[in-house]
This record gives structure tokens, sequence and C-alpha cells, in this order.
């Protein structure tokens, strides 16, 4: 049996599957890589994704062009939205794995500066090109030396192996709020009792996902460093959205 990372309970293996957990009293799921999982993220991951949305979003010198940007529009125009009331003119803030900066490019005017992390050669070129601080590497190792009034982490929890030390670093570069957007296997709204199995649980066809959080599992992983504000589905449904404050 192996500990669960988020409560005192213990994980469980889903159904047939060796690398799948399940925490049987938070919902929390993990799911066990033996790859290089930076690594992966640092070139493969866009590739993969390249399949799924196709080719026309890059150029063929690997760069983005706009229609990257144009694609993503109306989700990012979604998020400012919902986050409205915690930007200020006077804020600073980052975006952890900004993919091409297309975010913060929709709410530039409406903070005071915005600096951001990548790891993909292509993302961080794009964000560098837009103009924006682009801390290029893994985040946990990076030595970012001032504090920002937001943070931002749009879909990347779940790609983190080491979520503690992510929500230590959070809590070091945050001096008011923190927006999180995680995907989960239902929507919060969904009153249909938990069947959907993890889509593509094995190493051969790896999305970089390794942890699936629940409800329960998310507030309770935040909660005590965080007052959470804000908590309902996220704009990229199933999703949740979660805006905190620091304690």
């Amino acid at each position: 049996m192996l500990d669960c990372h988020i409560c005192d309970g213990q994980y469980s293996p889903i159904g047939n599957y060796e690398n799948v957990y399940i925490c049987s009293w938070c919902d929390h799921i993990h799911r066990v890589y033996e790859g290089d999982n930076f690594a992966y993220h640092q070139d493969q991951y866009r590739k993969d994704s390249r399949f799924f949305r196709g080719d026309d979003e890059y150029n063929k010198d690997g760069s983005i062009n706009s229609r990257f940007h144009e694609a993503r529009k109306g989700i990012v125009s979604s998020r400012k939205e919902r986050i409205k009331e915690i930007l200020d003119r006077e804020y600073t803030c980052f975006d952890i794995g900004a993919g091409a900066g297309t975010f913060l490019s929709e709410i530039k005017e409406n903070v005071k500066e915005a600096h951001c992390n990548e790891v993909a050669p292509p993302l961080i070129q794009e964000c560098e090109r837009l103009g924006f601080k682009t801390y290029a590497g893994d985040f946990l190792k990076l030595d970012i030396p001032k504090t920002y009034d937001i943070v931002f982490a749009w879909h990347v929890l779940e790609h983190v192996e080491d979520i503690d030390a992510f929500k230590e670093k959070l809590l070091q570069m945050t001096n008011k709020y923190c927006v999180v957007e995680i995907p989960t296997l239902e929507s919060m709204d969904s009153s249909v009792p938990k069947k959907r199995a993890l889509q593509n649980p094995t190493n051969e066809n790896w999305d970089g996902h390794v942890h699936y959080f629940s409800p329960l599992s998310l507030k309770k992983f935040f909660e005590k460093e965080f007052k959470i504000m804000k908590f309902e589905p996220g704009v990229q449904d199933p999703a949740i959205l979660c805006v905190m404050e620091k304690r």
C-alpha cells in the first residue's frame, strides 16, 4: 500500500492497472510514470498535443504562429472574466506553464507587470517574442528572485510529481492571490457516480498527468495555507477552478 499525497489515507490500485492508484478516503488519483517526466514535457508533450490539434498552429521551423493564439482566444477570455475581481493595474503576476503566452497577452493591460515560466523551446521563444520575461526550465528548480501579487497555474499541477514542493514554491512566490485550474475525471456538477476510468493509463500512452484531484483532495491540499475564495467548475470543464488568497 502507498500513502496518499493529500491525506492520511492509502492508495489502492484501480482495476487491473498496476500504475494507477486511488485514495479510498479523498479520491485523489496518482499515476506512476517510470520515465523522465520533465524531459517528456520539454519535448514530446507538445508534439503529442499537435496530433490532436494539427500542425497548422506551428510554422515549418517549429515556431508558433497566430493560429495557436486564435484557437485559445475563447478559453483565455473566459479565464480573464472568471478572475477579473483580483486583477489590478498595480499588481504583478506570474504564469506557471504559460504556454505561448496567450493568457498573459489577454490580461497584460490589467496588471502592472507579467512574467512567466515555460519548458518547451517553441513556447519559450513565443513568450519572449511577445515581450514577457520568461524563466525557462523546471519551475521547481528555478531561481526566481522576486515575488508576485498573483500567481497563475492553468492546467499545470496535474503534471507535477512533487506537488508538495510545488505548493511550497507557490507560497514563497505569492504575495496575495493564487489561481489554479486542474482537469478532473468528471464535472463538479455531475450527479453520476464515478465510473470513468483513466484514459491511456500506461506509459506507452502517456499524457503527462500524474495527479487527478477530486474536489475534496484539492480543497484539502490548499486550505491550510490559502483561503479559498472561489471553487467552481473550470473553464475547460471537466475541471476545477480554485481562486485563493494567501493566509
